[in-house]
């Protein structure tokens, strides 16, 4: 691989990372959002549905944002390896010069903190379902 296919690849996945990060989030504050409002009026079967829904499509969002991150660490890690060696032109990118052990430690405090928010979300809709959290009945 030259080190422009290297390069304009790592700048693709790095802008896929961004991407499903954004649609996480957007995804996480939507749910919570309606969980303020809504998990109080919801029917059992109603709150099943929206629970089972958010779980399946955040399990499958997580998923793939591990693969991408996973990804850019491996690429990054690549790219470091090959300016170390002496074998690219790529010391401008930065990725170049961060520890090696540090690129493995990031996918894990990744996809930790997807898994807290996850799990706060879920936490969050059935304390306002019970009545605890949200807008005045």
């Amino acid at each position: 691989m030259t080190d422009f296919e290297l390069a304009s690849l790592y700048a693709d996945v790095a802008m896929d990372v961004y991407t499903l990060f954004t649609v996480y989030y957007s995804i996480i504050f939507a749910f919570v959002v309606t969980s303020y409002f809504v998990a109080r009026d919801l029917s059992r079967g109603l709150a099943v549905l929206v629970i089972s829904l958010f779980v399946v499509t955040m399990s499958l969002a997580v998923f793939q944002q591990a693969l991408s991150v996973m990804s850019l660490i491996s690429l990054g890690q690549k790219i470091g390896v090959a300016v170390a060696a002496g074998q690219s032109d790529l010391e401008w990118q930065a990725v170049a010069y961060v520890p090696r052990r540090l690129l493995t430690l990031l996918p894990i405090a990744f996809n930790a903190a997807n898994a807290t928010i996850f799990f706060g979300a879920i936490y969050f809709f059935f304390q306002c379902r019970r009545g605890g959290i949200g807008r005045a009945a």
